[in-house]
């Protein structure tokens, strides 16, 4: 039983987590330029910020059975965002992060 409580317990953290891998700042830019040079540069989006994290989501271009999206997630206390909004699973909502090489 208590096994079962523990697994339950695992899972829930998880799902509520979203599974986004913590990153830097620094992390962030360059995983997000790594192919702008590229025939399909990828997408990267701000999905608004929840918890002291800012939430961004790498949306690959072109044929994507090479590469797959990433869910990125930044601390607010390091992040310079300006004009954050509240975290949302609304695509039409996400702001396109504009990042120079």
């Amino acid at each position: 039983m208590k096994q079962t409580v523990a697994v339950i317990m695992l899972l829930i953290a998880l799902f509520q987590s979203g599974c986004a891998s913590t990153v830097t700042r620094e992390t962030l830019m360059r995983r997000a330029t790594r192919h702008s040079l590229t025939l399909y540069p990828d997408t990267t989006y701000y999905c608004g910020s929840r918890r002291g994290f800012d939430y961004f989501f790498i949306q690959p271009a072109g044929p994507t059975t090479f590469r797959r999206a990433h869910c990125l997630r930044v601390r607010e206390s390091v992040d310079p965002m300006s004009d954050r909004f509240e975290f949302t699973r609304q695509r039409n909502r996400w702001r396109v992060l504009v990042v120079s090489i």
